[in-house]
C-alpha cells in the first residue's frame, strides 16, 4: 500500500516465513524491509504477528521473539511492536512482518535504496 502526500509518500511493505529456524523473524524482516525499499521508502517501524503451535511451548515462542526484536535492533529499527500467539491450526510457527515506511518526493531511488531501513539513522550516529 502507498499514500502520497503533499509532503511526501508513506508505504508499507509484509514479508512472512516459516519453520522451526529461529531466523525466521529475521527472514520475514528482510522481506518486509526489501518490499519498502522496492518502493524508495525508508522503514520507520515494524509490527510482527508470531503464531505457534500451542505443543511448542512458551519458551520457544519467546525465544523466537527476542532473537526477532535483536534483529530489529541491530539494523536500527527502533519501533518495534511484536505479539506471539498460540494456534492451534498452525502446525509451523509462522512469522508476518508488516514495515511501515516514507520518502519524500525529492528522494531519488538511489538514495532511498543506500539508506534503506534503518542505515540512515545508523550513519548519522556514526555506527554505520
Amino acid at each position: 500500500m502507498e499514500v502520497r502526500t503533499e509532503t511526501g509518500r508513506f508505504a508499507t511493505g509484509s514479508g512472512a516465513a516459516w519453520g522451526w529456524s529461529e531466523d525466521i523473524g529475521t527472514y520475514a524482516l528482510a522481506a518486509a524491509v526489501n518490499s519498502l525499499a522496492a518502493k524508495e521508502a525508508v522503514c520507520l517501524g515494524v509490527e510482527a504477528q508470531i503464531l505457534f503451535p500451542p505443543r511448542a511451548g512458551n519458551s520457544k515462542a519467546y525465544a523466537l521473539e527476542r532473537s526477532f526484536r535483536k534483529s530489529c535492533m541491530e539494523r536500527g529499527i527502533d519501533q518495534v511492536t511484536s505479539q506471539v500467539r498460540f494456534n492451534p491450526l498452525t502446525s509451523l510457527p509462522v512469522v508476518t512482518v508488516l514495515a511501515g515506511g516514507a520518502a519524500s518526493e525529492a528522494d531519488s531511488s538511489a538514495d532511498a535504496v543506500q539508506k534503506g531501513c534503518g542505515r540512515r539513522r545508523q550513519a548519522e550516529d556514526g555506527r554505520g
